[in-house]
């Protein structure tokens, strides 16, 4: 019985991740991508290192969620992860 949640150890593999992206650009979708390293470097594809534990990196997601909901574009949303990940810089 697999049980559903957060994951708490490997990530998906590379071929998973393209195929993810590439279906949703092609639906006209941006990209968000929050990982445990920096894996792609392309202009509609934003990776933000978490630089951080399983727990944290849940918090990152839910920022980055709200954010979506809120209507705020891709680049704010990079800009306020992080922030947040390095909560001893005062703005």
């Amino acid at each position: 019985m697999k049980k559903k949640g957060f994951p708490k150890t490997s990530q998906p593999s590379v071929g998973t991740f393209l195929a993810a992206y590439n279906k949703t650009l092609d639906e006209g979708y941006e990209i968000i991508a929050i990982t445990a390293s920096n894996l792609i470097d392309d202009t509609k594809v934003s990776v933000i290192d978490s630089e951080t534990s399983a727990a944290n990196f849940k918090i990152l997601v839910e920022i980055a969620l709200d954010l979506i909901n809120q209507g705020i574009s891709r680049e704010e949303i990079v800009d306020k992860i992080e922030e947040q990940k390095n909560p001893w810089v005062f703005t």
